[in-house]
């Protein structure tokens, strides 16, 4: 359920919800995915596990971000899209991402994922084969 507040009034709209599976079964390959979903990236990953191992995108471009309304905290967040065989970089640098850092309040990276098996795509962006940490 959508609830838009403006100017004193409620309104309330019913819309639906489903998974990212749901909705890319007969979609094919995918270059690249970019998610901006404040702090429900982790249920996006969840509802898009059969999407991200079955024909994964090249790339995928999240915002990892410390909230207090977030449903994961940045390590279970890094964590999942790791499990998924992305190597991860923080952007615009192409840092790999230390995934046993420590995440403080305030903290906002956005980060690329690169599948493992992407060699071509490293070669564009410069980023040699074996960076993950």
């Amino acid at each position: 359920m959508l609830v838009q507040k403006s100017l004193g009034e409620v309104q309330v709209e019913r819309v639906s919800l489903s998974t990212l599976d749901n909705e890319t079964k007969d979609l094919g390959e995918v270059f690249g995915v970019k998610m901006d979903v404040e702090g429900f990236e982790l249920a996006v990953l969840k509802g898009g596990r059969e999407f991200f191992t079955d024909h994964p995108p090249k790339i995928i471009i999240f915002e990892v971000r410390v909230l207090p309304e977030a449903l994961a905290s940045p390590i279970e967040l890094l964590a999942m899209v790791d499990s998924y065989d992305y190597d991860l970089f923080t952007l615009p640098d192409l840092v790999a991402v230390d995934l046993n850092a420590e995440y403080n309040s305030g903290f906002c990276e956005n980060v690329l994922g690169i599948h493992r098996s992407e060699l071509s795509t490293r070669v564009i962006l410069g980023i040699g084969q074996n960076c993950a940490t």
